[in-house]
């Protein structure tokens, strides 16, 4: 019985991992050049809720952009803010010849739209971009993030585009969030390659404005707490062409976690939002947990070296789903921290279906149902 378990477990893992690395790997085939003859001018949209400490270093990733500035925006959507956000991007204003700080109040928000979608929303209609990249205040840029995003476009069909994530490594706690990023993001990839959006991030996405306004923006979509795959899944269900880009110059760095307490608050949001794949959601859940039901069943028929194996078995798979992304994103370094990474997210598995049990969701001091 107990063999039978690992058998049909690790056939069912080892098809999961491969799905996700057949995806990823069609999407890596696609060849974009970092910078070319097309280069249309671009609106950046960096909707910020109380980030006075980390507006400036966001804005100032951009002074090393190779775009050319007259090419490019920035906005800055100052989403109601109540510290310092507004003052300090305001004191860095004379700076940069290419910003606006657009102001979000209770007076001239949408109250249709509540949360990140409202200020997005905001600077997509404020934007004068032919397309519209996003990224969030906390996070730093390449200097050739704009032109590697903006060259998917060369290809007309495309319409939206996600990139690469990682962290900041400064603890092993960073380190493993970074393991985590990079994981999902390649599955994010694989997805957009088949055609089947399952996830991306807000923090690095880009839009055709016309292609926005063509699906009615965030008012036509039904909210979540998970925008950025809600709409996604919008662009690509009107049968438009999406990219998901993998290399180190389409990467950014956003800020790790730094207490388990903001981890489990994201991870909510996000088990939450992943709600919204449906059936797919069920099926990633189930596949993933194949894994916990070989380790039970050793211990149930105590047989340690099956429950070593699974272990081995797992991080293997681990390993050969991230190796070429964390290759193209020059991570490499993260390689090492891959066996205690891939044993903390195997226990991560055990909470989040309890964090779906808690209704409320907190984000930015602001709570949605």
């Amino acid at each position: 019985m107990l063999y039978s378990i690992i058998f049909i477990s690790a056939l069912i893992y080892s098809f999961r991992t491969l799905f996700f690395i057949y995806g990823s790997m069609k999407e890596k085939k696609i060849k974009s050049n970092t910078f070319g003859d097309y280069q249309p001018f671009v609106s950046v949209v960096i909707p910020a809720r109380n980030e006075e400490k980390n507006i400036i270093n966001c804005l100032n990733s951009f002074k090393l952009s190779i775009y050319p500035k007259d090419k490019f925006e920035i906005l800055l959507i100052n989403d109601r803010s109540t510290d310092s956000t507004q003052s300090v991007a305001e004191s860095i204003l004379s700076e940069y010849s290419n910003l606006r700080i657009i102001n979000i109040t209770e007076a001239n928000r949408n109250i249709n739209l509540k949360g990140k979608p409202g200020a997005l929303d905001f600077g997509f209609r404020e934007a004068k971009g032919e397309i519209i990249l996003m990224t969030d205040a906390d996070c730093v840029v390449n200097p050739e993030w704009i032109s590697t995003i903006v060259s998917s476009y060369s290809d007309p069909e495309v319409k939206i585009g996600a990139a690469f994530t990682s962290t900041d490594n400064l603890s092993i706690f960073h380190k493993f969030q970074s393991l985590e990023w990079i994981t999902m993001c390649t599955m994010g990839s694989a997805g957009v390659a088949l055609n089947m959006p399952i996830g991306c991030y807000g923090n690095n996405m880009s839009i055709k404005k016309e292609t926005y306004l063509e699906i009615g923006g965030y008012e036509n979509i039904d909210f979540s707490v998970t925008e950025d795959l809600s709409l996604l899944k919008a662009v690509i269900n009107k049968g438009h062409k999406a990219r998901y880009q993998c290399n180190f110059e389409s990467s950014i760095k956003t800020n790790p976690c730094i207490t388990i307490k903001e981890y489990l608050v994201q991870h909510h949001r996000w088990a939450k939002g992943g709600l919204a794949l449906g059936w797919f959601a069920v099926v990633f859940v189930l596949s993933s947990s194949v894994i916990w039901l070989s380790l039970l069943a050793s211990i149930f028929y105590s047989n340690i070296y099956t429950f070593i194996g699974t272990i081995i078995f797992k991080i293997l798979a681990d390993y050969w789903l991230i190796i070429y992304p964390i290759k193209k994103i020059k991570e490499t370094k993260l390689l090492k921290w891959l066996i205690p990474g891939s044993l903390f997210l195997l226990l991560l598995e055990l909470v989040v279906p309890f964090l779906l049990l808690k209704k409320k969701i907190v984000w930015k001091d602001q709570v949605f149902k």
